[in-house]
Formats: structure tokens, sequence, C-alpha cells
């Protein structure tokens, strides 16, 4: 009976290291043209310094908690996005996370389930 419950706590844990990626989750504008170069990370639009214009809200999810190794890794995802957008840029406008508890399949009990979010506007600059 141990082993059948060791078995179950393994594959659980097993499950668990295989949350989904981090992903963008919509794009409301489009342009047509890629940029090769670096995109910048702003925190505020004051810090932009240069004319611009929105090219398109982004917002990308992690199933991880939050921490610097997830934060950069949804920061690049959004990058890379930008940067097929054609964007020069983003401002983080606002990141959150959300804990909730729950059940793993087969009676595994209660397990906290992370969603780390941010949302950012990718720029073109003018």
């Amino acid at each position: 009976m141990k082993i059948k419950w060791i078995a179950l706590i393994a594959i659980s844990l097993i499950m668990i290291g295989c949350l989904p990626k981090t992903e963008i989750q919509k794009i409301h504008i489009q342009v047509g043209h890629q940029n090769s170069g670096e995109v910048d990370i702003f925190n505020s639009f004051d810090e932009v310094g240069v004319s611009y214009k929105k090219l398109a809200d982004l917002m990308v999810t992690d199933t991880r908690p939050l921490n610097n190794k997830s934060r950069n890794r949804m920061i690049e995802s959004l990058k890379s996005t930008a940067r097929e957008l054609g964007a020069e840029g983003i401002v983080i406008i606002k990141e959150w996370e959300s804990v909730t508890t729950g059940t793993l399949p087969a009676g595994g009990g209660a397990t906290n389930v992370y969603h780390s979010f941010m949302n950012g506007i990718a720029l073109e600059y003018e």
C-alpha cells in the first residue's frame, strides 16, 4: 500500500513540474514588419524619453511562483512578441500574482496553484 502512495505522490509532483510554459495571451494591434534589434523595457511612459506610437497591448501569464527567474522569462516572452510586431520598446504597466488552492488529481491533496501576470504596451519610436 505504501508503494502505491509513493507512486501517486511521485506522479503528482511530476505533473506539477510539467505546467504550461509562459505564453502571450492577447495582441490587439499587429503591424507588418519585424524588429531585429533589441527591445527596451520601461516601467513607466515617462522613462521612454522619445516620441513613440503605441502598437499593441500585450499580456503574458506564467503558472509558476513569481520570482526573478520567472519574471525574466515573462519579460523575454513579451520582448519576443514585441520584436515580431516591429516594436522597439515595452512599457510594463501592471504585474500581479494570484495563488489559489487546488486539489491534485486522484485525491493527492491540496496544493497551491500560482498564476503570475504581466501587462505591457509595445511601442514604436517615431
